[in-house]
């Protein structure tokens, strides 16, 4: 404070610049006008001018002090408001929030992302040496129960599909066993990242999904989650020779391949 008070002053002085501020203008000037009393009555009433001209002096540069913090103060404030909106941490937070929900798994959209490996090999003698295969693909579930592929799913340099060529139906039911609700589609394999992985281009690739939603408990702002994604493929069950005939092709499995999560998207802007 002694930067821009500009004649020698006593403790009390200091106290009152230090104070001051962190005080609006109203609470200062009623400060100062307490304190002038409280300096009159301690040394009297005959004080010189010039000592009343150094305190008002004084009070005046504290109050302009005080109002130019307050303006610096509002320039940082914006200033990190704009850092706010380029930090991706708060970016990802904002998008997290505005993350749309569905009530229905109809004319709903998902990114999907997987991962999957061809198990069936455990049970051969010649077992080949597979890579897992890691992607995602954005899904949209029509209300008439067929499924599009809406993002991704493209090679860069050729534009070609790198995980499947095609997604059909969807269908939900209720398991009687377990009695809860779960989401089923389908998609042809595509690409040598699959095929690394084991699986057959041109095959059927198995999705399964816990629909969790109970609209009779949720909350007008709550929607449905597709959990505990499971992949499957179908595999023949090579079971030798019955005789003269070969059973091998009559009698097929679904092996489990891999597993999935579902994140809902918005709604592509055509269908």
């Amino acid at each position: 404070t002694s930067a821009f008070i500009s004649a020698p002053y006593n403790n009390m002085d200091k106290m009152f610049a230090s104070r001051s501020l962190m005080m609006p203008n109203n609470a200062i000037t009623a400060r100062s006008n307490h304190y002038n009393t409280l300096w009159s009555s301690a040394n009297g009433s005959n004080n010189d001018d010039q000592d009343d001209i150094i305190t008002t002096a004084a009070t005046n540069e504290l109050l302009n002090r005080a109002t130019e913090l307050r303006k610096q103060a509002g320039v940082l404030e914006e200033e990190m408001k704009v850092e706010r909106s380029k930090n991706p941490k708060v970016s990802s937070f904002v998008e997290k929030e505005q993350m749309p929900f569905y009530r229905g798994v109809a004319n709903s959209a998902w990114k999907i992302t997987f991962r999957g490996q061809d198990r069936s090999q455990d049970d051969d003698d010649d077992k080949r040496d597979l890579a897992p295969v890691f992607g995602d693909v954005t899904l949209h579930f029509r209300d008439d129960g067929y499924t599009d592929i809406t993002v991704t799913n493209k090679d860069d340099n050729d534009n070609k599909p790198i995980f499947f060529d095609k997604f059909w139906g969807w269908d939900e039911e209720i398991d009687p066993e377990d009695e809860l609700r779960y989401l089923s589609f389908s998609a042809n394999i595509k690409g040598t990242k699959m095929a690394k992985a084991g699986f057959e281009e041109g095959s059927q690739m198995y999705f399964t999904a816990r629909v969790d939603f109970d609209p009779t408990t949720a909350s007008s702002s709550d929607g449905l989650e597709l959990n505990d994604g499971k992949i499957t493929v179908k595999r023949e069950i090579k079971t030798g020779f019955w005789g003269v005939f070969n059973a091998s092709g009559i009698l097929a499995e679904f092996r489990d391949s891999g597993d999935f999560v579902c994140r809902p998207v918005k709604l592509p802007e055509t269908i």
